[in-house]
């Protein structure tokens, strides 16, 4: 949208939908301190994504497997924050935002 060469409307007027699934999401455990006390967090998110010309019904290109992991301090560390689940999933959905935007624009 920045670039002027993607406007979002409406799916009546879309010469193009992109169409998206979550299809799992994990958050595990990936470090402990001495104590055992749960240090960072790693969030995994898979998604399944078909990007779609409506005039003719081809698909452009389609994933279903892009997948995407970040980790996250839980507790505060050697100068490191700590986060909640939310903010330490972000970066995994921008990498995947990023990731599919790179795919739908370069087919054109």
């Amino acid at each position: 949208m920045n670039d002027n060469r993607l406007t979002v409307v409406g799916e009546k007027e879309a010469s193009s939908i992109l169409l998206g699934t979550v299809r799992s999401y994990e958050r595990k455990v990936f470090s402990y301190s001495a104590g055992e006390v749960v240090q960072e967090y790693e969030v995994t998110i898979k998604v399944a994504v078909e990007f779609k010309d409506v005039s003719n019904g081809r698909i452009i290109w389609k994933d279903d497997g892009l997948v995407s992991s970040a980790r996250y301090f839980a507790v505060e560390m050697a100068g490191q924050k700590a986060q909640t689940e939310q903010e330490g999933r972000a970066p995994a959905i921008q990498f995947l935002a990023k990731d599919i935007l790179t795919r739908t624009v370069e087919g054109w």
